[in-house]
């Protein structure tokens, strides 16, 4: 996956795989690094995970 993938088609693949709860959803986008994009993942509308799409040089 890259950058430019639709946040939504990713929660569709983190859910079908059972890796999110069925109740998660995304809360808000925060602000990362420039090529960065930063998710807080709710369930049952609480924060409880925060989902990092960066370029895989910049997270090794």
């Amino acid at each position: 996956m890259n950058l430019h993938t639709d946040i939504n088609v990713l929660m569709n693949h983190l859910l079908n795989r059972g890796i999110l709860p069925a109740s998660s959803k995304v809360m808000n986008q925060m602000i990362g690094t420039t090529d960065c994009k930063v998710f807080t993942i709710g369930v049952n509308d609480e924060p409880k995970y925060i989902l990092k799409l960066d370029e895989p040089r910049h997270l090794s």
